[in-house]
């Protein structure tokens, strides 16, 4: 759910729309209880009529099973996030929308109910299709309903099923869950705590039911608040206890024998750090805890299965690679899209002519499926041209003329206004023309007024198509707003990602952002800065931004202010944010892409958090070294090692057909549409598994240092959620994934001379490989044994002759990537005296 409120949605919706589910084909609860904050919704009619904000009243029809039992009603509210949208070929429907979750309903509005008008009417309607308007009348009355409600609360509930599996046995059969607290075998203290604690549980709360050795067993609906059991046939005497203090729960979901969290227990379910869990049988969660605990119990991978999210996501786009002739191997492919998965920023360096550019264009691509999208099937002419309604014709009542038809005008002076009459169909209104001090897009605004301004917001809804016609009489100019020409259906792509060369004299952001001229007082816009503005309005859909040698410039100078917002993103109430880019000085600037979309400038603008960057390096004379603050706030992988073979096998199977990501793979890689939320509030799974890889980060970290190259907490939580990320695709072994980690997070800062890296390379070295120093002493130099054993080890041959004269053994290597660069960068500096992770 988002941070939207219900009454704030109720309060703002100018109309309603009811839309219904089959709980026998799709679960809707589901989507509430994982965090879920968007979907896509099918729709058959009025999309004519539908507008962003609008309000979704979601009516799930009777049937189901488990939360989804029950009769027929009005279960949550949502809102429209954008207008509809053309469905591709092969839906079911003509038209899709996406409806933004606000909050399921404490108290459902049922069918059964609904036995007096208005709401008679809209009962009996239900039965004509999956979407219809909310009459007036019927809203009104809805309105005052859903004004009174509250979100369900969220509670942990200990159920005892470690110690006394046979009360939880008869919790499940009861349908309830029961504690035991009664005057004179508890303290008086105790029975009123805990039962004043149960008695605000409400009807309609969610409880999970939890056990003392921190397992999570079953997850239900309250359907009964706190009673005390009298009759003697439910009583339970266990011990001579009669755990008679109850909550009436529907267990709708039930882990047996349980799933236990390993660590950071009260963090993960969302209750206080300082709850005194021995103390109360029940604590109140927060939202993200209930959705943690969802997640936790319905995303579990069976070993059998492991791999099965990685290959879904990862295994067409390896296809896609391979059909359009790039042999990348699956490693280098899952590491990336790991990377940009677990944090915004990647840089890959290597030699040129390798395909790091490609790599990335061809992800972001497949990453961006085409949309179908209503364009003109008759061209405009020299006296008229089509434009969608932008919400400011009917939010500010302005229309922005497009600047080819300015002239067809008789124009004031800058920054004066001049009378027009205006007509929307047959209604007219004399209105005005406004002409900024400017000569840039958006100097000449027709500001619409009384009938006009009613007539088109009633006609013309958001998004449709809309004619602007110029013509004049002895009166003065006429403009006309109406029916626009004949459109047609083209798949046209819907561009979500931006390619830029970087050029060798950009020394600020300007060359990122653009630039308010003061002087045409105009905004100089940038394709960066239209792909941000339609990222922050389009945040279901994941944006790229693809840098092509970053390095030919000194990135400190025009993304040191990117990295920074980047870095400053933090938990605000239940959204993040983060400090803000700044663009200018002045008001919000209106301005148009070159599809005539219209945008506002603002002064500031937070980077939105569902745009991800890559740039690729190259290390010559006419390049610059990036500095350890940019290190340190990416992922950086090499592209070195060139597979003719598999080269050659690409040249049997190129196909020039695109493919695309699904919905499920970018819902994957987004995250749910979290992005890397769970990075910034730190919430991630410590399994066994992640904790001994943190032993061994514990480690490296007390190696560096012992040389003054430490790294900082933000390196270690980065590194932590790309293990986190690696296990829950499965495409890859925790170590793995982690002697990655080392290569593209810790030894990238490492750059310098004999003097200052030596030893701590040779540290490195022979913790990678399983050397105890504390039992062979500090290693200063390597054998030629150990060159040997060393040589054929980086060079995939056998090491055994080399084996009984060194301390190397194949057997010991802990991490084979990060002990061949090591040997690779010691070699280069015996050599040159001066040595950098990227060549």
């Amino acid at each position: 759910m988002t941070d939207g409120s219900l009454q704030e949605v109720v309060h703002n919706a100018k109309q309603a729309w009811v839309f219904q589910w089959n709980p026998e084909d799709y679960d809707v609860f589901a989507d509430f209880h994982s965090g879920k904050q968007t979907e896509s919704w099918r729709v058959n009619a009025h999309w004519g009529q539908m507008q962003p904000g609008d309000a979704v009243l979601l009516w799930k029809s009777s049937g189901g099973e488990g939360n989804s039992k029950g009769e027929a009603g009005i279960y949550a509210v949502g809102v429209l996030k954008q207008e509809p949208y053309q469905a591709p070929p092969e839906d079911v429907c003509k038209y899709r929308v996406n409806v933004e979750y606000i909050s399921l309903l404490s108290a459902p509005i049922l069918k059964s109910g609904m036995t007096q008008d208005p709401l008679k009417q809209l009962a009996a309607r239900i039965v004509r299709g999956s979407n219809f308007k909310v009459e007036d009348d019927e809203w009104k009355t809805l309105i005052t309903m859903l004004l009174s409600q509250t979100s369900p609360a969220y509670w942990l509930f200990n159920v005892s099923a470690d110690k006394y599996p046979e009360v939880w046995r008869n919790s499940l059969e009861y349908g309830v869950a029961a504690a035991q607290y009664e005057v004179g075998k508890q303290d008086r203290a105790s029975v009123k705590r805990n039962c004043t604690l149960m008695q605000s549980i409400r009807y309609n709360d969610y409880i999970v039911a939890y056990s003392g050795n921190k397992s999570i067993v079953a997850v239900g609906q309250v359907s009964r608040t706190f009673f005390e059991e009298t009759a003697p046939e439910f009583l339970m005497n266990i011990d001579g206890e009669p755990w008679g203090q109850r909550i009436g729960v529907n267990w709708f979901l039930v882990k047996e024998p349980g799933k236990i969290i390993q660590s950071n227990f009260k963090k993960f379910v969302g209750v206080p750090q300082d709850s005194v869990m021995g103390s109360y049988v029940c604590f109140q969660m927060d939202a993200e805890g209930f959705y943690n605990v969802w997640n936790f119990l319905n995303e579990e991978i069976p070993e059998n299965a492991k791999g099965g999210k990685a290959k879904r996501m990862f295994q067409p786009f390896i296809e896609n690679m391979r059909s359009k002739g790039f042999a990348f191997g699956d490693e280098l492919i899952n590491t990336y899209i790991t990377s940009l998965r677990s944090k915004p920023f990647v840089l890959l360096s290597g030699i040129s002519g390798t395909g790091k550019t490609k790599l990335a264009q061809l992800f972001a691509q497949y990453m961006s499926p085409p949309e179908f999208v209503e364009i003109e099937t008759s061209p405009n002419d020299n006296q008229s041209y089509d434009n969608r309604v932008q919400e400011s014709y009917h939010k500010f009542n302005r229309i922005t003329i497009k600047k080819q038809y300015e002239d067809l005008l008789d124009l004031p002076l800058p920054g004066q206004s001049v009378e027009v009459n205006v007509f929307v169909d047959e209604v007219q209104e004399v209105c005005k023309v406004y002409r900024n001090r400017n000569s840039g897009h958006g100097a000449v605004q027709l500001f619409l007024r009384g009938a006009v301004a009613k007539t088109l917001k009633e006609r013309y809804p958001i998004g449709e198509w809309i004619r602007i016609s110029f013509e004049a009489d002895e009166h003065g100019d006429i403009i006309r707003l109406g029916k626009p020409a004949a459109h047609g259906q083209h798949c046209l792509e819907k561009k979500r990602h931006a390619f830029l060369s970087v050029r060798p004299d950009w020394v600020d952001n300007k060359s990122l952002l653009g630039y308010y001229n003061p002087i045409t007082e105009e905004y100089q816009a940038t394709e960066l800065l239209f792909l941000l503005l339609k990222a922050r309005k389009d945040r279901e859909k994941p944006y790229f931004v693809i840098f092509d040698e970053m390095n030919l410039a000194k990135v400190e100078y025009y993304f040191s202010d990117f990295l920074s917002c980047l870095e400053s993103r933090r938990v605000s109430g239940k959204t993040i944010r983060s400090e803000h880019l700044r663009l200018h000085d002045q008001p919000p600037i209106p301005i148009e892409d070159e599809n005539g979309v219209e945008y506002e400038i603002p002064p500031t603008l937070e980077i939105p958090e569902n745009v991800y960057f890559t740039g690729t390096v190259n290390i010559d004379e006419t390049t610059y070294m990036f500095s350890p603050k940019v290190l340190d706030r990416a992922n950086v992988i090499e592209i070195n090692e060139i597979d003719l073979e598999g080269y050659r096998a690409t040249f049997d199977v190129i196909d020039q057909n695109e493919r695309y990501a699904d919905s499920e793979v970018i819902n994957t890689f987004t995250d749910k549409g979290r992005y890397h939320e769970r990075l910034i509030k730190k919430s991630w799974e410590w399994t066994p598994d992640l904790e001994k890889a943190f032993q061994s980060i514990t480690k490296l970290h007390r190696i560096l240092q012992s040389h003054r190259l430490p790294f900082g907490y933000r390196v270690v939580d980065e590194i932590l959620f790309f293990l986190a990320n690696a296990a829950e695709l499965g495409c890859m072994e925790m170590m793995d994934a982690l002697d990655l980690q080392i290569m593209q997070r810790i030894l990238p800062k490492l750059h310098g001379n004999r003097a200052r890296l030596q030893q701590p390379l040779m540290d490195l070295l022979v913790y990678f490989c399983g050397i105890d120093n504390g039992r062979t002493g500090q290693k200063t130099a390597l054998s030629d044994a150990d060159r040997g054993f060393l040589h054929a080890f980086s060079e995939g041959k056998d090491t055994k002759a080399h084996e009984a004269n060194s301390q190397f053994k194949t057997d010991g290597i802990s991490f084979h990537r990060s002990a061949k660069k090591l040997y690779a960068m010691i070699v280069r500096l015996e050599q040159y005296g001066f040595v950098s992770f990227i060549e």
